[in-house]
């Protein structure tokens, strides 16, 4: 789930790289790097996910801990490969704000035309009339109006602002 690289800087900078995925994942991970009680651990570095302190890790898990499986993996990778915080990628997932269109998508014009067909848009357009729609400009005046096209590995993800 997370990759860290806990420090003992009172044991001379002893480092090791971590996943944690629970509670017990990370105190093991400092169960195993602190040799002694008064030992201070840092988070010396981390892959994706950005932590600077381990009371920061413990209240991401409690976050990921509630959330139904299939959106702790979809919050776990707007987060990573989405570019967004671990918070706001919760939010997306939680308030069902977000619709999903599966397929590797050249660009964000191809995941709004999925999407406007997926959901009958075009349905009451007069077919000689829809050659002359505009997706590009349709996409700026989304955009525009706050909903976000996020690219991920096999989807794209349109967040809709609450």
């Amino acid at each position: 789930m997370f990759n860290v690289c806990l420090e003992n800087i009172s044991r001379g900078y002893a480092f090791k790289w971590f996943t944690i995925g629970s509670h017990d994942d990370l105190d093991s991970a400092i169960e195993e790097i602190q040799k002694g009680a008064d030992d201070e651990i840092l988070v010396a570095d981390y892959e994706e996910i950005k932590f600077r302190y381990i009371y920061q890790i413990r209240e991401a898990l409690e976050k990921i801990e509630g959330l139904h499986e299939d959106n702790k993996e979809l919050a776990l990778e707007i987060a990573k490969d989405g570019g967004y915080s671990l918070d706001d990628a919760i939010e997306m997932v939680e308030n069902d704000a977000i619709y999903i269109v599966h397929g590797d998508y050249i660009d964000k014009e191809d995941a709004l035309a999925t999407y406007l067909e997926e959901t009958c848009f075009f349905d009451s357009i007069p077919a000689d009339i829809m050659r002359y729609f505009d997706y590009g400009r349709y996409l700026n005046d989304m955009e525009c109006n706050g909903v976000n096209f996020i690219q991920l590995c096999s989807k794209v993800i349109i967040n809709f602002p609450s």
